[in-house]
């Protein structure tokens, strides 16, 4: 499969860039995967920059205007703003915001050339971040060759450009894609670096599928001339910081919605909870990524860079435990074997009840993994900060405090039932 797709891969042709110039003075983002929950903040981060004049995003839709709706529900989903409209954003970040309803399965990306939006990126796009992914744990590698197809057809984009330079390429890829490496004899760390072997990643369809992709990513940077492309090799998210809103159909919190369901949560006092806010997690991908494209390269020169998107601090559990128990939630704690099997042989198996039940495999799996998980290199991570120190403050434990709001947002949405009275 991955000769399958490296192979497709042009390379910069000179004679295909076009004599125009780009009617924008500022920097033009083309962003997919606006409509979820780590693409809504990127879209928030990227028009917060100063430097940015439009953004593209590219979303699964049958016209502009289900494009539009479905990025505003989205930003409305995640409480991201005070702004009613994506107009209203506009407005207040002085930020042009195009939704364009687009399949990335196809070579032109589904865009209407009638409508001109492809020679509109050719022309304008300076950044381009990928975030748009399958998040599916049970989904096998073949399922995710649209998802291939589609990174394929955006690295051609940047072959294409009618720049002088190609756009900075950024893949939001996973640690999943590394989950099997063994760390660095010296460092004893996960390394910001390329891995040659498929062995690497997780068994998973979806650890597969970033390991093939950043692996395509590494193979454009060496044959599009000029590209600077960037792996955001991207942690354990969890909820964002300020309205405490987390994506419920996620692991974690289908497992901490087990202790109403079941009465009880397993004891993972010894499993590091290295969590990243979500928020957190935006403003690092896209200060990265101004940090590769910003830098005084050679308009020729090629760069490949992983970064290692992780929080270094871990969240105790005890913490997890305090926040549901001043949140009024009455359960027990029990072993994680124990916990494995009451989710098992649980009465409740509807998995729109019981999330859980659909992930029993992946939480089984931590039964086995007994060892000390390996750290992560973050060298790459504190160059970012360096030029960021304004972040530095966000790399930290999630409090209690924050921990509450997300079960107080989790029980609005009735994802928990209020059972405090």
């Amino acid at each position: 499969m991955l000769n399958r797709f490296s192979q497709r891969i042009e390379s910069r042709r000179e004679s295909a860039r076009r004599s125009r110039i780009a009617n924008l003075e500022g920097n033009c983002f083309v962003l997919t995967g606006a409509t979820g929950a780590l693409g809504a903040h990127l879209l928030i981060q990227i028009c917060n920059l100063p430097s940015v004049e439009k953004v593209i995003c590219l979303c699964r839709a049958k016209s502009l205007e289900e494009a539009e709706q479905r990025v505003e529900e989205s930003l409305r989903k995640r409480k991201l703003g005070t702004e009613k409209s994506l107009a209203d954003l506009e407005v207040s970040t002085n930020t042009k915001i195009l939704c364009l309803a687009s399949d990335l399965n196809k070579t032109d990306l589904g865009l209407n050339p009638k409508q001109g939006f492809l020679d509109e990126i050719l022309n304008e796009a300076t950044h381009i971040v990928h975030n748009a992914w399958p998040v599916n744990f049970s989904m096998g590698i073949a399922a995710f060759e649209t998802s291939l197809n589609g990174l394929i057809n955006l690295l051609n984009l940047c072959a294409f450009s009618y720049r002088q330079s190609p756009p900075t390429f950024t893949f939001c890829s996973s640690i999943a894609s590394i989950a099997k490496i063994e760390p660095n004899s010296e460092t004893n760390k996960i390394m910001e670096r390329i891995s040659n072997d498929p062995r690497h990643a997780s068994h998973m369809g979806y650890g597969r599928s970033k390991w093939i992709a950043e692996t395509l990513c590494e193979k454009a940077s060496k044959r599009i001339k000029g590209l600077r492309c960037m792996i955001a090799r991207i942690g354990q998210l969890a909820c964002d910081t300020n309205a405490g809103v987390w994506n419920e159909k996620e692991a974690w919190p289908a497992l901490l919605k087990t202790a109403q369901i079941l009465g009880c949560l397993p004891d993972l006092r010894s499993k590091p909870l290295r969590w990243l806010p979500i928020d957190t997690a935006a403003c690092l991908i896209v200060a990265a990524t101004m940090t590769i494209s910003d830098r005084n390269y050679s308009l020729k020169e090629n760069i490949f860079k992983i970064v290692h998107v992780v929080n270094p601090h871990s969240t105790g559990w005890i913490n997890v435990i305090e926040a549901m128990r001043q949140s009024r939630i009455t359960f027990r704690i029990v072993p994680l074997e124990t916990w494995v099997k009451m989710l098992a042989n649980g009465k409740e198996q509807d998995p729109f009840v019981n999330p859980a039940i659909k992930l029993l495999s992946f939480y089984n799996s931590w039964t086995e993994n007994t060892g000390k998980e390996s750290e992560m290199d973050i060298r790459r991570l504190q160059d970012v900060l360096k030029e960021r120190p304004d972040l530095m403050d966000r790399l930290r434990p999630i409090s209690i405090v924050v921990l509450m709001k997300t079960i107080e947002a989790w029980r609005a949405s009735g994802f928990f039932a209020d059972q405090r009275d």
